[in-house]
């Protein structure tokens, strides 16, 4: 009789070891599976491919609203910034990380340029294509940091 209840008990310390050590075992692992798959629940990564579409649109408006004297500078630089930390959050890769801050890059550089050409036109200021500048070299440190090169 001691015999099986000895084998009784290793039995049942191994169904509690499999029931919270395996993945899935426990009745939490398989609540959590449920929520996941539950209808009506939020689409984070959804939401933040929105979030980077509507923050591209809204840069690219602003933008214009600047080229044709309209717009801020200020507000195409927010914009911009916004857009940037919004692509990294959805960047799930370094390679994807390191895209984001080269295509973030390139339009600092675009950013830049314009901003030059506001300032030799005599509508921004020196301090304006300053901060582009520094804009631009943030973004390239920031690239330089996860490893890639700028063009």
């Amino acid at each position: 009789m001691k015999r099986n209840s000895y084998t009784k008990a290793v039995l049942a310390v191994m169904a509690v070891g499999t029931y919270f050590f395996i993945p899935g075992g426990s009745p939490a692992d398989s609540r959590t599976a449920a929520a996941a798959q539950t209808p009506g629940q939020v689409d984070v990564r959804k939401l933040q491919q929105e979030r980077v579409a509507t923050l591209h649109q809204a840069r690219d408006l602003a933008e214009r609203q600047l080229d044709s004297g309209a717009g801020s500078f200020d507000q195409v630089e927010r914009l911009d910034q916004l857009s940037i930390e919004a692509e990294l959050a959805l960047a799930t890769t370094p390679a994807q990380r390191t895209e984001a801050l080269k295509k973030a890059v390139d339009a600092a550089k675009t950013l830049e340029a314009m901003s030059k050409k506001r300032s030799d036109a005599g509508l921004a200021t020196t301090l304006e294509t300053l901060e582009a500048k520094a804009h631009r070299l943030n973004l390239e440190i920031k690239l330089g940091e996860e490893g890639g090169k700028s063009e």
